[in-house]
């Protein structure tokens, strides 16, 4: 992808904030015990949160005390993070682009990035939260990805062929989807290829959430693949895909997630 095709697809999510921040699911609690003890973060430690989107992996640590500086790129996701983070004054955001973002040196605890840090530009993000850590400090990037469970087999049946039809190029994405233990997880590779961090320590965490009709459309629009689609067909597509999910799976849909983390302390 060249650098104006990412721009592009990075700006998609602000243009769909109000669809972002209803249909993103968050994260298992878990992970963010797990981030906690890991990265060896102290109590009242000082967190940099990477591509805050609405605030999804915000909350949780501001919940727990920690303060926050968190920098996101779009202006209307922003807004809607102030307002899921408007109790916690240990939390604040800047809006830019990470890359171009003044960061101070030696600051943080701990940096974060939510399903974010793939649209940075890796010649300068791993670099520059190097710099922005204290001595001892860690990173640490997690993803959601969809899995196909054991019993989702009426789940391919009734898509599979609406995907065909309408959006054959989704259907790895979103139909034929991988088991758990067949998601690839390359990021670990790429935070040891930037010789700046220590052994990088991996976690799967495998969950589940069940979404009615409109809060699993939300969950589909939120990504950038469905909000850069012919608007046409994208709506054709939901509308078929209400009418399956109503029709045949009464009103609600199960989807089998696993999020990757990925943990490792600055050298």
């Amino acid at each position: 992808m060249s650098i104006t095709e990412r721009n592009q697809v990075r700006w998609s999510f602000d243009a769909n904030a109000a669809v972002y921040d209803r249909g993103r699911p968050g994260y298992p609690d878990q992970l963010f015990e797990e981030v906690t003890a890991l990265s060896g973060l102290p109590l009242g430690g000082r967190i940099l949160e990477i591509g805050a989107g609405t605030g999804h992996a915000t909350l949780p640590f501001a919940r727990r005390g920690y303060v926050i500086d968190s920098i996101e790129l779009g202006t209307a996701l922003a807004k809607f993070w102030q307002e899921n983070l408007k109790d916690f004054p240990n939390a604040s955001i800047r809006i830019g682009q990470f890359e171009e973002t003044e960061v101070p040196a030696e600051t943080y605890d701990l940096a974060i990035a939510a399903s974010s840090f793939h649209w940075i530009d890796p010649d300068i993000g791993y670099a520059k939260v190097a710099r922005a850590l204290n001595p001892g400090g860690a990173i640490a990037l997690w993803w959601n990805r969809p899995i196909l469970r054991a019993n989702d087999q009426p789940y391919v049946e009734q898509l599979g062929p609406l995907y065909s039809r309408l959006a054959p190029e989704l259907l790895e994405k979103d139909v034929f989807l991988p088991a758990v233990d067949e998601v690839p997880a390359p990021a670990g590779a790429r935070i040891a290829e930037s010789g700046l961090f220590g052994p990088v320590v991996e976690r799967r965490f495998t969950w589940s959430r069940t979404f009615d009709t409109e809060a699993f459309v939300d969950l589909l629009g939120s990504y950038s693949r469905y909000s850069l689609m012919d608007a046409t067909v994208r709506e054709r597509l939901f509308g078929e895909l209400r009418t399956i999910i109503d029709d045949k799976f009464g009103g609600s849909i199960t989807r089998g997630m696993v999020t990757l983390l990925y943990v490792a302390t600055k050298d």
